[in-house]
């Protein structure tokens, strides 16, 4: 099996031997829904046991080349040579730039399907944040700014996207996820007055 894994496609290794030696289903049964369904639970479990046994239930149900496709799904790699822009762009000529501003992938297909896309950030959906260019030298970032520009001190920490509507908020971290409840909880007893907002910032500690 090691020998196998270093050819460095886990989903071919564990199809291979999920043949010799497990018991695959003869014809495929599962559903796209079952698939999400089992994926979602699985995105919910931290202990390393309670996955074991998920993935033996759900691979009880699959055929081999079921269970190849679901730990592609799982490891972000479906080996199609396509990524999402040339998949949404299929849906609907404007419909990866509709995702980049408001990856809500769900409301992206839809509105696709319906022809009426719409490239808009949307309350409570992570976006993409807005990055500064970067610069080879000082020199390079005068030649782009010859009318003067402002300076700042850049001090490391995590940067954190900030959605609140009414009562209720939400974090996320830059790679668009939702930001651990125990790194943001200081904040929430200044931010309670602001009814509608999307902020970008960056949480420090103090030592």
């Amino acid at each position: 099996m090691i020998e196998d894994l270093e050819q460095g496609d886990v989903a071919h290794t564990v199809g291979t031997f999920f043949e010799k030696y497990g018991t695959p289903a003869s014809k495929s049964m599962l559903t796209m829904q079952d698939v999400d369904a089992y994926l979602e639970r699985l995105s919910k479990l931290t202990r390393e046991d309670d996955q074991t046994q998920l993935l033996r239930h759900l691979s009880a149900r699959c055929t081999v080349n079921d269970l190849v496709m679901i730990v592609r799904l799982i490891k972000h790699d479906i080996r199609i040579n396509s990524g999402p822009k040339h998949i949404l762009e299929a849906l609907h000529p404007d419909a990866y730039q509709a995702f980049q501003a408001s990856r809500n992938l769900e409301d992206v297909v839809r509105t696709s399907k319906e022809g009426n896309v719409s490239v808009s950030a949307s309350l409570m959906t992570p976006m993409i944040p807005m990055l500064a260019e970067p610069c080879g030298s000082v020199d390079d970032a005068f030649i782009k700014c010859p009318n003067g520009m402002y300076a700042e001190i850049k001090y490391d920490g995590e940067r954190v996207q900030l959605h609140k509507k009414g009562s209720e908020f939400l974090f996320f971290s830059r790679s668009l996820k939702p930001v651990s409840a125990h790194k943001v909880q200081h904040l929430k007893d200044f931010i309670p007055k602001v009814r509608y907002s999307q902020l970008l910032g960056t949480v420090r500690r103090y030592l």
